[in-house]
């Protein structure tokens, strides 16, 4: 047998496919081609909001703060269509006295007001898609009466008087009505006790002559009026003490009833005030022939800044916002399913987001912010 030299053995081997070598893929042609699919998916299904990608398991879905609440029980709630403040910028805030985040205008309204002395209420506005919650001082709540009903046994509020509370209790409150300036008070503030349904955000439509107290319009016996600068007291029984003082800036017709031992029973009014009661009918003067006025108000606006966007979203539910103010982080509200949202800026688990409405708009340095988790599923729109 002929013997062969090793060297050829193997060039024999290799010759003959007996040995296959080993093919080697290097990490940088992996990477090149997860890169091209991930981006080939990407086209496929667009993406709504700029998140980034977890190393490993998803984060937890960031928890909502608490929400905007009231410590004490309700008295009354009110609604409205569009809310009407006692000045044209309304400030509403995390905490009871605390610093406004947001500025109100109008807007459909809910009010709900606590138990106990007059503090803060809780005022929700829905406007433009936006929907806010937040703490409102009393001073900044009108009232309207929604009937004819008695302050202080003598005077009746319109259906035009503002009025104020200054308690609350289950199913009522104790209203107030701003001394006008033809009256003098010689005792309590203009006040009663009312039932909820008895006032309003937009009162109802009345006319406060219907509830004369008696007065009997069988019985009126004559018109005659207060003359300009006249000082007139005014008592709720004939021989009672004066409640008030009335000061005339103009002349004013009176209507005249009952007449008994030189007191005669009169009704007239004043602004926003039907008044009653008993003067002296030496003070009656002949009736003239008499004008009237008016007058007018504006209101303020606001305007909202502008500010550089990622994206602008729609979402399909409601999405819930929340404030970091005063050292507060509470839910205040939503965006409303529909409206078009801002993303102003975002982390992975949280975005600062607004929505434009014509009564609501954040207070300077407030920042809105949504959970990521509650933006993921929105659409892109331009």
């Amino acid at each position: 047998m002929r013997n062969f030299p090793l060297s050829a053995v193997a060039f024999l081997l290799l010759a003959c496919g007996s040995a296959k070598p080993e093919l080697t893929v290097k990490p940088q042609q992996t990477a090149t081609a997860t890169a091209s699919a991930s981006a080939s998916a990407s086209a496929s299904a667009p993406v709504a909001v700029p998140v980034s990608a977890p190393d490993s398991a998803p984060a937890p879905v960031l928890a909502l703060p608490p929400l905007v609440s009231l410590s004490l029980p309700e008295a009354c709630v009110f609604g409205a269509e569009a809310w009407r403040g006692s000045a044209d910028l309304t400030l509403l805030s995390l905490r009871p006295g605390g610093e406004a985040f947001v500025v109100v205008t109008g807007g459909r309204a809910r009010l709900v007001v606590p138990t106990g002395a007059a503090g803060d209420a809780l005022l929700s506005v829905d406007s433009g898609g936006v929907h806010v919650t937040g703490h409102v001082g009393s001073q900044a709540v009108v009232l309207r009466p929604n009937r004819a009903f008695v302050l202080n046994g003598f005077a009746i509020p319109t259906m035009y008087a503002s009025l104020s509370y200054s308690e609350g209790q289950a199913g009522k409150l104790t209203v107030t009505h701003a001394t006008p300036s033809e009256l003098d008070l010689l005792g309590a503030t203009l006040s009663a006790s009312v039932s909820c349904e008895d006032v309003g955000l937009e009162g109802g439509s009345f006319d406060a002559h219907d509830l004369k107290q008696n007065m009997d319009e069988k019985l009126k016996k004559d018109v005659k009026a207060f003359y300009q600068g006249d000082r007139v007291e005014l008592r709720v029984e004939p021989k009672g003490k004066p409640v008030a003082r009335i000061v005339l800036k103009e002349t004013t017709l009176v209507e005249v009833f009952d007449s008994t031992g030189g007191m005669s029973r009169v009704l007239f009014s004043t602004d926003t005030l039907v008044l009653f009661g008993w003067v002296k009918t030496s003070a009656l003067k002949q009736a003239g022939t008499l004008s009237g006025y008016g007058s007018g108000s504006g209101h303020m606006g606001v305007k909202d800044v502008t500010w550089p966007l990622q994206a602008r979203l729609r979402c399909d539910v409601d999405v819930p916002v929340f404030v970091d103010h005063g050292g507060d982080r509470l839910t205040v509200g939503s965006f409303l399913k529909g409206t078009t949202i801002e993303l102003i800026s975002s982390t992975d688990a949280e975005a600062v987001v607004w929505a434009r409405s014509k009564a609501i708009h954040p207070a300077a340095g407030v920042e809105f912010r949504a959970r990521m988790a509650d933006l993921a599923g929105c659409e892109r729109v331009k």
